[in-house]
């Protein structure tokens, strides 16, 4: 659903809109979000005319109460 390369203020912006369209107070409105990506590849793509920073999505509180599955490097 979302790209890795996507910054934490457009992250958090996707989850409050998540919100108000599932008038729900549950993270993304309780949708289900399937996040894919290499996060260290590439950097976050900032929008800088709108105050944009370059942090990681992964440092938003709502990233931390989704539920995680790392793959790893095979042998």
């Amino acid at each position: 659903m979302f790209c890795a390369q996507i910054s934490l203020n457009t992250f958090n912006s996707i989850e409050e809109i998540c919100r108000i369209v599932r008038k729900g107070s549950a993270v993304f409105g309780g949708m289900q979000v399937i996040l894919s990506g290499d996060f260290y590849q590439l950097p976050p793509v900032p929008d800088m005319g709108h105050g944009d920073s370059e942090e990681f999505l992964f440092s938003s509180p709502f990233f931390k109460t989704l539920h995680h599955i790392n793959l790893k490097k095979g042998a």
